[in-house]
C-alpha cells in the first residue's frame, strides 16, 4: 500500500448505518483474509484503446470532413463518403 492508515474502524453489518443515516468515511482500508492491510491495486497502469475490427470492439477516430451533396447524389460524392469512413476505421477496408 502506499500509505499505512492512520484510523481503522472495521464496521460489523449488523451496526452499519441505515438508509437515511450518514456517516464520513476518511479512510478506507481493505483486509484480507489473513487480517492484513490488501492493495488492490489499480493505481498508475496504463491502458492503450485497441484498433476497431469487424470482430473486436474498440476505438475510432473522427471521419475526415465530407462536404455535403447538392443536388443529385452521385457516385463521387458517395465512394468519398466511403473513403473518409474506412480511413478513420469506421468501416472495413474489405
Amino acid at each position: 500500500m502506499s500509505q499505512a492508515a492512520k484510523f481503522l474502524r472495521p464496521i460489523a453489518a449488523s451496526s452499519a448505518p441505515t438508509p437515511g443515516q450518514t456517516d464520513t468515511v476518511t479512510e478506507v482500508v481493505f483486509i484480507g483474509a489473513d487480517g492484513d492491510p490488501e492493495d488492490l491495486g489499480g493505481g498508475g497502469g496504463s491502458y492503450t484503446l485497441p484498433a476497431a475490427t469487424t470482430s473486436t470492439l474498440g476505438g475510432v477516430k473522427q471521419a475526415a470532413a465530407v462536404a455535403d451533396a447538392s443536388g443529385t447524389v452521385t457516385a463521387e460524392n458517395f465512394n468519398g463518403l466511403l473513403s473518409a469512413l474506412r480511413t478513420a476505421g469506421i468501416i472495413a477496408t474489405a
